[in-house]
């Protein structure tokens, strides 16, 4: 029997069910009784954390995550999950409210990284998780840059989320490839980490172009959990997508496809204002980021569609 796992969850929810997928997919098991055994608080009424980051909301989603926290402990969990990259940047009011560990989507990923023995990582996610800076020291601490992209990227990539995935909208498969391709190509990087588990939930590994290594944070999570309460990873399953050379009828057919997509991820204010809903306040702002400015209006983070 594996230890007993709490999930603080919710944001969004089908994000939090694609984990719980993840935890039964990537596992080794023969019977029900040898996965691992959750207990999900799917806690939507959080606060919007990326709004609280960029001085949008006067409301912190710190004492929601920590009450959250003291209820999973109360109720018997041996360590805690949390599957939202934003919400990382107030783990540090999750490990002061409870004394059970608390296990870093970030630094799996970044982990994962170094694995792979990358020197250059590209990140895809929120304003919110860019202006943190959380993946900047996890991948600093592993001697790996960290870059973000441009701004005139980083609104495609929150259109993606916030008008695609989480508005429920048709995502074309090839559009997280797509963004992937075009970071790696932009910034230098051999490597892309999907750093918003919105981007996990619509990314398709097969779509992924030759050369680029994707990092899966939201796989990364699942994976060290299953390890973690005691089970066993199924053989073959890999956080990563790596790089990988294709064949030139290959790389053309995926290049097709991704012009195709290319129109399809739209710029934010084709369908109305598009946001970043992210973190915690406990990381401030840096100027110095190569990222997009925070120039779109606010909203609650909405479910994602799971993938």
């Amino acid at each position: 029997m594996t230890a007993l796992v709490g999930v603080i969850g919710g944001m969004g929810p089908a994000a939090t069910a694609r984990f719980s997928t993840l935890l039964v997919e990537r596992a080794d098991v023969r019977r029900d009784q040898d996965h691992v055994r959750t207990l999900v608080l799917n806690d939507a009424a959080l606060p919007d954390r990326t709004a609280f980051l960029l001085g949008r909301s006067p409301a912190s989603p710190a004492p929601g995550l920590a009450a959250d926290a003291r209820v999973l402990q109360d109720a018997g969990c041996a360590f805690l999950a949390l599957p939202c990259n934003t919400a990382h940047a107030f783990a540090g009011a999750i490990r002061q409210a409870v004394s059970v560990p608390l296990v870093s989507m970030i630094d799996e990923a970044a982990a994962a990284c170094q694995a792979l023995g990358l020197a250059r990582v590209g990140v895809l996610a929120t304003e919110g998780t860019a202006t943190a800076g959380l993946y900047d020291h996890a991948l600093a601490a592993r001697g790996i840059e960290c870059a973000y992209p441009s701004p005139a990227l980083q609104a495609r990539v929150t259109a993606l989320i916030y008008e695609g995935v989480k508005a429920g909208a048709p995502v074309p498969s090839v559009a997280v490839a797509l963004l992937c391709a075009r970071l790696a190509a932009e910034e230098g990087c051999a490597g892309v980490v999907l750093g918003c588990t919105e981007l996990s939930c619509a990314w398709h590994a097969a779509e992924t172009p030759g050369g680029v290594a994707v990092v899966d944070s939201l796989a990364a999570l699942a994976d060290a959990v299953i390890l973690r309460a005691g089970g066993r990873l199924r053989p073959g399953i890999a956080t990563t997508r790596p790089a990988r050379t294709s064949d030139a009828a290959g790389s053309a057919a995926a290049a097709a496809r991704q012009n195709r997509a290319a129109s399809a991820v739209a710029a934010p204010g084709s369908r109305g204002p598009a946001t970043a809903a992210g973190d915690d306040a406990q990381v401030r702002p840096r100027a110095d980021r190569n990222r997009a400015s925070s120039s779109h209006p606010s909203r609650e983070e909405a479910p994602c569609a799971a993938s």
